[in-house]
């Protein structure tokens, strides 16, 4: 539920805003702790998920006030932010606190207002929470003691999963079957051979054919060239071109070509070899139509994998097709693919009383198998019959995903719908991913503790790919989770929640005359950053922009900067993410300076050759990624960044010249830093021990460096401080 993720946000705003140091007004503190033991116990109510309609209704028609009050708090920290930079710069003498006095107390006038208008909508609400959480007051406790304080060790939780990667569970005769068909000689003189692979929504057959695209190595070998493209509801022809031909060629100018010049390049790349295309998610014949004329002219022995869930949209495609249609698990195959999820022994008489319900209830599902064994992987024992026989479960892969993300924890349930922000099928990095995850503030906890926020975005990470909510698809050599996608199910059944209730929005057409039913707060960006509106609805409230226009010849540059500008120039910047990896040389001004509460500045692979000095005095920037970028150093500013957590760089020189300049080092919140280059000097190592929060390291030495640098990591990893280095080495 949208509404008790929005609770939590809100929640953890007002307690950053009683953190502020130059809060001295105490009747705005009062009001502050109020409203936040109010709020506190509507989320323990909507946290329960109680199936009171009257409750329903009423915590629905809240969010509009919880919005507003977000909005309000966000407005009231951008004129303290404002209010201390005339302090530091004109009015040295006074103290901030005073400075900034006349503010709280209007701020403290208009929260007062705020409660009192929305008295009514509340009382209701909170007299039912109140209710239930003296109901559940036992309940909770013994849940809240349960809870282990212990940090639990980096990524144990889904380290067996990498074993899975490699092996599926059941379908053995269809895999055979289909690779035959794969590499059989029948129809070799034809100009292609078209197979469809039929199956309903979590039937396992894009795993199916993903697993035989990737681990079957006869496959891999026989054909010249191989390539996958995610062909969702909303394709753009364009795209899936430009997907294929980088995948099956090395053609380096394909973003600047025509549609007609890519169509041809394609076909005349797949005229001379034999290939192998997957083409996923096939939702319509007119997406065939649009798309077979690359393959009309093809090397004997080629193939085209569709995946598709509609039997009569196969049966209606082009003549030389083979239908494929995937068949359920047998009761013998759900058991295991059950047993490998629940990772319990099966020996067990409680385990065992089930086995013939749980296998009935999924119908050979794999997707409703392998989510229900995450769901009841979380639970005892005794509470297995209460899930499987409620009213609301369904032998249906939908539903029992569903069914799990009520059954997730808040704080999960928020990062899940964030993800959707993201493309269907998108493979996410999951550095990428978590690092959005905290500067949205989704690092909360359900139990309390002092966890540190990136190690409890690893366990919300974690929790959700237990579920098989989240997916890994690659791993690092060192047993750590490379990227993810999430379950594609999800976008047809939840995510779409999100975008009613406003939580984000994704641009994906050009139609933008609705008005939304709420300020646009998060959004996708899929289409050309000028097409975004200009509307104050679109932009006087956005927290983050994540765009996934990554076309070179759309030259997304001076558009990005002026979305900036029109958003400082409402008087509240209040972007918290800017993410615009892989957009090419976006333009950024001093305007980036105004976005007082920006956390997140994402340009990685943006070949950007410079950013602006203000970039530095954001108070509240906690993530700067320049990696794969072509800016040579770091305005100086940057090393003042207090809350900076998160650097990523591009070989950026170590030359110390801040040092020279008399600039003192204030990155004592550093997480991770990565991509400096040391050169011949070693003082590095001096500043470097001065970042005593410091987790994750990457070096790039010169020859003259690199042997005093790999002496001393031992010693850095004796202060059990770095948890992973990497050092490179760079011929002088």
């Amino acid at each position: 539920m949208v509404v008790e993720i929005t609770v939590s946000l809100l929640i953890g705003k007002l307690n950053n805003l009683l953190a502020e140091r130059d809060i001295i007004c105490p009747g705005l503190r009062s009001q502050v702790r109020k409203y936040i033991q109010e709020l506190e116990h509507l989320q323990r109510f909507l946290n329960k998920g109680s199936g009171n309609e009257l409750a329903l209704a009423s915590s629905i028609s809240l969010l509009p006030s919880v919005y507003s009050s977000e909005d309000m708090v966000d407005k009231f920290l951008v004129k303290l932010f404002r209010r201390r930079r005339i302090r530091n710069h004109v009015m040295k003498f006074l103290p901030s606190a005073l400075l900034s006095a006349s503010i709280q107390f209007s701020f403290t006038r208009q929260m007062q207002k705020f409660l009192s208008n929305d008295a009514t909508k509340f009382s209701i609400m909170f007299k039912i929470a109140e209710d239930q959480r003296q109901q559940n007051k036992t309940e909770e406790a013994e849940e809240n003691g349960s809870q282990s304080r212990e940090q639990p060790k980096r990524w144990s939780r889904i380290a067996d999963f990498l074993k899975e990667s490699y092996n599926i569970v059941g379908l053995e005769d269809q895999r055979h079957d289909l690779v035959q068909l794969l590499l059989s000689r029948h129809g070799r003189w034809l100009p292609s051979i078209v197979i469809a692979v039929v199956g309903a929504a979590g039937s396992g057959k894009t795993t199916l054919v993903k697993f035989i695209y990737n681990r079957v190595q006869e496959v891999k070998q026989h054909f010249e060239c191989c390539a996958w493209v995610n062909v969702s509801e909303e394709f753009q022809e364009r795209d899936v071109l430009i997907s294929i031909l980088r995948q099956i060629s090395e053609v380096t100018e394909e973003e600047t070509l025509s549609l007609e010049a890519l169509r041809i390049r394609v076909k005349y790349f797949l005229s001379r070899r034999t290939y192998l295309i997957v083409l996923d998610d096939i939702h319509s014949r007119d997406a065939w139509e649009i798309l077979k004329f690359v393959f009309s002219t093809s090397v004997m022995g080629s193939r085209v994998i569709l995946t598709m869930r509609s039997i009569e949209v196969a049966r209606s495609l082009t003549p030389w097709i083979s239908l494929f249609q995937i068949r359920p698990l047998n009761p013998q195959e759900s058991w295991q693919l059950f047993l490998q999820k629940l990772r319990r022994p099966a020996n067990g008489s409680e385990l065992k009383s089930l086995q013939e319900l749980i296998v009935r209830k999924c119908a050979g599902l794999p997707l409703a198998v392998v989510t229900l064994g995450g769901l009841l992987s979380t639970k005892p024992y005794a509470e297995w019959s209460k899930v499987i026989e409620s009213d609301t479960f369904k032998s249906s892969s939908l539903n029992i995903l569903a069914m799990s993300y009520q059954d997730l924890p808040s704080p999960v349930k928020s990062c899940l719908l964030y993800s959707g922000l993201f493309p269907k099928s998108h493979e996410i990095p999951i550095r990428r991913l978590l690092l959005l995850w905290l500067a949205e503030g989704l690092a909360i906890s359900s139990h309390g503790g002092s966890i540190v926020p990136e190690d409890l975005v690893e366990t919300h990470f974690e929790e959700l790919v237990i579920r098989n909510m989240i997916v890994v698809e690659k791993w690092r050599l060192d047993g750590s989770p490379k990227t993810c996608k999430v379950q594609a199910a999800l976008y047809d059944t939840i995510l779409p929640t999100a975008t009613d209730m406003g939580f984000f929005h994704v641009h994906r057409n050009y139609d933008y005359k609705d008005k939304p039913p709420f300020n646009v707060r998060r959004i996708a960006e899929y289409l050309d950053i000028n097409c975004y509106p200009s509307d104050p609805s679109h932009i006087g409230y956005l927290r983050s922009y994540i765009s996934f226009n990554t076309r070179k010849g759309d030259t997304p540059a001076d558009q990005v900067d002026n979305l900036l500008k029109k958003i400082s120039k409402r008087g509240f910047g209040l972007l918290t993410v800017l993410d615009l990896e892989y957009v090419y040389k976006p333009v950024l001004s001093e305007a980036l300076g105004k976005l007082l509460h920006l956390r997140y500045l994402g340009l990685r692979w943006t070949f950007l050759d410079w950013i602006p000095e203000s970039i530095g005095k954001l108070p509240c920037l906690e993530t700067l990624d320049v990696k794969h970028t072509n800016i040579p150093a770091l305005p100086i500013s940057i090393w003042k960044a207090k809350k900076l957590r998160h650097l990523y760089m591009n070989d950026i020189h170590f030359g110390m010249s801040f040092q020279k300049q008399g600039i003192k080092v204030s990155l004592t919140n550093l997480q991770t830093l990565w991509g400096l280059l040391v050169g011949k000097s070693c003082s590095v190592i001096n500043w470097l021990q001065q970042l005593t929060n410091l987790r994750k390291l990457g070096l790039t030495c010169l020859d003259s460096s690199v042997q005093k640098i790999i002496n001393w990591i031992p010693e850095l990893k004796r202060e059990s401080r770095v948890i992973e280095v990497e050092v490179n080495k760079r011929v002088q």
